[in-house]
């Protein structure tokens, strides 16, 4: 399925390589990758991560906080009890290369001990996902942050270029692009001819935020993805 002459901002959450972004550009498409993110991995105090193997419940935010997370784990030798939750299947996957089972967060029960774990953000959402999810604790693992001057030089070219697909992988991919977009002048990407979301909850997320998406893969994989995109 080639994309030759395809051209695509895929907008990003994490630092990350993007297995995503690879597979386009392996099939022909020019990826804009949008905004570059750094990371600075946060020292966690020794009382918290006694207490780690204490929860029944865990919540990662994203896969990255799933690295970082069995990385305190397997350096401490903290033996763990709880049942693993994601907000997405690729942050199961990572969960199955520590041989952990993981469910997705809909699925966790309301009975329990919860630990959230993730970046900076999950403290500025402490309020919302006490509605989603009850009270709960949380463990913040790095702390993440756009890289202003290598963003600005990819909108630069994202806006020479007019790549005519906006890619949002996730929901959170939305409100970032919607929070950033304008300070690099870019908006006007969004009303580019089609507007791809991977699944249902980006694709709501879009829609709350005023975008107009178009397309949706059949499943939210890569190789779906790719017969979406090579459909037009």
């Amino acid at each position: 399925m080639l994309l030759t002459n395809q051209k695509i901002v895929l907008v990003r959450t994490g630092t990350e390589e993007s297995k995503v972004a690879n597979k386009l550009r392996r099939n022909g498409a020019e990826v804009f990758e949008f905004p570059k993110w750094e990371k600075e991995i946060l020292s966690i105090e020794e009382a918290i991560v006694k207490r780690l193997g204490l929860f029944d419940k865990i919540l990662f935010t994203s896969s990255e906080a799933v690295t970082e997370f069995f990385n305190i784990v397997i350096e401490n030798s903290i033996e763990l009890n709880g049942h693993f939750f994601g907000l997405s299947l690729k942050t199961l996957r990572v969960l199955k290369n520590y041989e952990q089972e993981g469910f997705l967060a809909e699925k966790m029960p309301a009975a329990g001990k919860l630990l959230i774990v993730g970046d900076q953000q999950i403290g500025a959402e402490k309020e919302q996902n006490i509605l989603k999810y009850g009270e709960h604790e949380l463990l913040v693992t790095s702390e993440k942050y756009i890289d202003q001057i290598s963003s600005q030089i990819i909108a630069e070219e994202i806006m020479e270029k007019l790549p005519g697909i906006l890619f949002f992988p996730s929901g959170k991919s939305v409100h970032i692009f919607a929070q950033e977009a304008i300070s690099y002048e870019i908006d006007s990407i969004a009303k580019c001819p089609r507007i791809v979301c991977m699944g249902n909850n980006s694709t709501e997320a879009a829609k709350q935020c005023g975008f107009s998406p178009n397309e949706m893969p059949d499943v939210p994989t890569i190789d779906s993805l790719l017969a979406c995109l090579a459909s037009r």
